[in-house]
């Protein structure tokens, strides 16, 4: 959750005793089992190497016993690691998986002998994602690799995205799949479909300069196991010679609710000027249907290109303009896609724009309008302002979550690009603006009801988008979670020991997703932090709470096992999954701990597996789609 960027005064916080760290290490080991290891084949730390980089850290030799033994048991079973940039540096950034390109988601057996864990069934495996902010590498983490208190949870799994590309982890082996798809500013993108299976816009670069992209459509099974090609595809480009850094092609992608179709944005650079579209594939038929095509842009900011007022004044010298791929969201009943369009100049966007356009497919050749039906782009939606979350939020309702710097509002609109009217949120932000933090809304699309999770001041909003007002809204107290065994006790021993050995970090923080639904649709499980600003420096976790959607009420605690940052919940709803951030440990103090995956489960609020060592990318959960 919190991002060290620069070293503060050190803290003096005593460390643990000796018996406390004799009793701690027992509890955990009792626990602990070796993820299984096909003979012959190799794990991902064998495949990535185990270089490091950055410091390693030198442990007081008042405090060696304690730091002993906490790694000796984190180290045991070492399985899961990260791949380091050749030169040492920070981690490639990576595009795809619920975050537009540039922004900042061996094959595994199933487990040996065994029948599956009563009652359980296959899970959904939600993606993860590494953003572009990159954190120094740890030396070492007081986790486990892998530890699973009370047996494997037979069928759940998680999709991560390391250094070299998309892999899915079996939670309940620590195995991982070859990877799926590289992150090489392709646009290529992963889903987690509600059965538990994936689909993936496999997308790469053909030959010099990115002026051409092939994309694969290609189904995989909930173990990142290749499946059927649904589709190819792919779009050619024009040189750029601005020196700008766009690339001349560019393309991003989405899945319906239900996960019959994807819409691929794209976007081209003729020579002249930048052509933009939308086509759809059909994931059941492998059916490709070319879509419309958005107005042209030129390349150069010149007296056709209109600027809303706010924004004209971050263009810079540099004349020159490029355009990213449209940003898409379709529908529940796949009939009409609304599509973002970003134009860019100087490295700055100077422009939004907003369309709606009807599916193709059978019934014909689709069509693109603005959306709110302004034709002037100075007047769409939230051109004045910063858009944040956006989605369908009930059949034929879209909404975006807009902030103007002195106002916030929940902009409505319907399947034909009619505007709905807005709800503002001033009383809820004493007149002031609702952080436009993506990842902190969730939409329940058959109730309609669009929930507003503002981490900082801990106000949970429940927005009624067909009635078009705010239906109900609290101020959650995070209070105390409850113990989560072990894990818990092992990791507030090693932030006292981080606090005592480390400086505390001045940090970013950064939550996506810090919200999520059950599949019912009747609780909510929220990321908690202790800052009260996206720049709080130093701030850690304090969980997540269940919430329920009825009446926003607590229901739950779940305590951290780091400084939590991401979430998803399972198909079935009885896991939720959190996303540990490397750097730092759960209080948000630099400490030798590698990026995490924690299971808990919803009904006890229990650890029930860990994966511990992901080394230093950040990791982000992405939320599963729901066919509800």
């Amino acid at each position: 959750m919190t991002r060290p960027t620069e070293r503060d005064a050190a803290t003096t916080n005593g460390g643990a005793e000796d018996p406390e760290v004799a009793s701690l290490v027992r509890l955990v080991a009792s626990g602990w089992t070796m993820p299984p290891r096909r003979v012959g084949s190799s794990t991902w730390r064998d495949r990535a190497g185990s270089r490091r980089r950055g410091p390693v850290a030198r442990i007081a030799a008042a405090t060696a016993v304690a730091a002993a033994a906490v790694v000796v048991v984190a180290g045991a079973g070492a399985l899961l690691g990260g791949r380091q940039a050749p030169d040492g540096g920070p981690s490639p950034a990576a595009s795809g998986v619920a975050v537009a390109p540039g922004s900042p988601p061996v094959a595994g057996s199933p487990s040996p002998g065994g029948s599956a864990e009563p009652g359980a069934s296959p899970l959904e495996t939600p993606a993860l994602v590494t953003p572009a902010p990159a954190t120094p590498a740890p030396a070492a983490t007081p986790l486990p690799a892998y530890l699973a208190p009370n047996g494997p949870v037979t069928g759940l799994s998680v999709g991560a995205i390391a250094d070299d590309g998309w892999h899915v982890a079996d939670m309940a082996t620590g195995a991982l799949s070859p990877t799926i798809a590289v992150p090489d500013g392709s646009g290529s993108r992963l889903f987690a479909l509600a059965d538990g299976t994936y689909v993936c816009a496999c997308a790469t670069f053909d030959g010099a300069g990115g002026r051409s992209i092939s994309l694969v459509v290609r189904r995989y099974d909930a173990l990142g196991r290749p499946g059927d090609e649904v589709a190819w595809l792919g779009w050619s480009g024009a040189r750029r010679e601005t020196g700008d850094g766009a690339l001349p092609v560019s393309i991003d992608a989405s899945v319906s609710a239900d996960g019959r179709s994807m819409a691929i944005g794209w976007t081209t650079w003729d020579g002249s000027s930048w052509r933009s579209g939308v086509d759809l594939v059909e994931l059941d038929t492998g059916m490709v249907w070319n879509g419309a095509t958005l107005p042209r842009v030129p390349g150069t900011l010149d007296g056709t290109v209109d600027l809303p007022a706010r924004w004209a004044a971050y263009a810079g010298s540099d004349r020159s303009l490029s355009v990213w791929a449209p940003q898409t969201w379709i529908d529940p009943r796949g009939r009409t896609i609304v599509a973002k369009r970003a134009l860019v100049t100087d490295g700055a966007i100077v422009r939004v724009d907003w369309f709606t356009l009807a599916a193709p497919g059978r019934t014909g050749v689709g069509f693109a309008a603005p959306l709110g039906g302004s034709s002037d782009p100075t007047h769409a939606p939230c051109a004045d302002g910063d858009a944040g979350d956006a989605d369908w939020t009930a059949q034929g309702v879209f909404s975006i979550v807009c902030s103007t710097g002195s106002d916030s509002s929940v902009l409505r609109y319907d399947a034909d690009g009619r505007d709905l009217g807005r709800v503002s949120l001033s009383a809820e932000t004493g007149g002031g603006s609702w952080p436009s933090l993506e990842g902190s809304a969730v939409a329940d699309v058959p109730t309609g009801t669009y929930y507003l999770w503002e981490p900082f001041t801990r106000r949970l909003v429940a927005v009624d988008t067909v009635a078009g007002r705010i239906a109900r809204s609290a101020t959650v107290d995070p209070g105390t979670a409850g113990g989560a065994g072990p894990l818990d006790a092992l990791g507030a021993l090693a932030g006292r020991l981080a606090e005592a050995l480390v400086p505390t970090a001045e940090a970013k923080v950064y939550l996506a997703p810090a919200a999520a639904i059950s599949p019912d649709g009747r609780t909510l499980y929220l990321l908690t932090t202790t800052a009260t600003s996206f720049t709080s420096g130093g701030a850690g976790s304090l969980g997540i709470i269940a919430v329920s959607a009825d009446d926003l009420a607590v229901r739950a605690r779940f305590a951290p096992t780091a400084d939590l940052r991401s979430i998803a919940v399972s198909a079935d709803g009885r896991y939720v999954l959190a996303a540990g951030t490397p750097g730092v440990d759960a209080s948000g103090a630099e400490a030798p701990w590698e990026a995490s995956v924690t299971a808990y489960d919803t009904a006890t609020g229990a650890v029930r597996a860990i994966v511990g060592r992901l080394g230093a990318s950040w990791v982000e959960l992405v939320q599963p789609l729901r066919g509800r």
